[in-house]
């Protein structure tokens, strides 16, 4: 199921949280590896600013609001 499908139809608003969700906690290994590779702390900095930017991003896409 894609995430934007997921929330379509009868019972979207539930399945598409929980789709939401999964998605994220899923990648919360992946990010905590990303700032692992970076060499000083401008650059963890700059990773952490990215992904928080990328959240806003996706949260506005998904629900219209900031």
């Amino acid at each position: 199921i894609g995430v934007g499908v997921s929330f379509g139809g009868d019972g979207g608003d539930r399945r598409g949280l929980m789709v939401s969700l999964t998605l994220a906690i899923h990648n919360i290994p992946e990010g905590l590896a990303s700032v692992e590779d970076t060499e000083n702390k401008l650059a963890t900095a700059v990773s952490l600013v990215l992904a928080f930017v990328s959240m806003l991003n996706i949260q506005y896409v998904l629900t219209g609001e900031l």
